[in-house]
């Protein structure tokens, strides 16, 4: 089978995409902007790319006018960020429990979630109460 994702079913491509590897797991990417405040965003796009050297891939993509959504931002300047992979009980708290923190930004804070700093990682590791 051949689809055309960049012509007639361009408008179809992200359900297209999504639907070739399942069941996806997603990943909330942790990382520290500016100041010191804690990002945290959901990603059902991202993988493992190799081993040795260990690589993972998460895609932020940048905001409608170009500029990079904070994730993104904050990889470049810090060149670091967390993998979190979501499992039930901290997928419950990032479904009914997301609101804005103070000193949280970006697209995700959650409220049942406590901000664990790893050694050398500058990026926090999210755990539930």
């Amino acid at each position: 089978m051949e689809l055309d994702i960049e012509g007639q079913l361009a408008d179809q491509a992200y359900p297209i995409l999504a639907s070739l590897a399942v069941p996806r797991p997603i990943a909330l990417v942790t990382t520290i902007g500016p100041g010191g405040k804690v990002n945290a965003a959901p990603f059902s796009f991202f993988n493992v790319l190799g081993a040795d050297p260990p690589i993972v891939a998460v895609a932020p993509g940048d905001r409608g006018d170009g500029t990079p959504k904070d994730t993104a931002r904050n990889i470049r300047l810090t060149h670091e960020f967390v993998v979190n992979l979501v499992d039930e009980d901290l997928a419950e708290a990032m479904n009914n429990s997301i609101q804005r923190k103070s000193g949280c930004t970006g697209n995700a804070c959650f409220s049942l979630a406590v901000w664990r700093r790893r050694i050398g990682i500058v990026g926090p590791e999210i755990g539930l109460n």
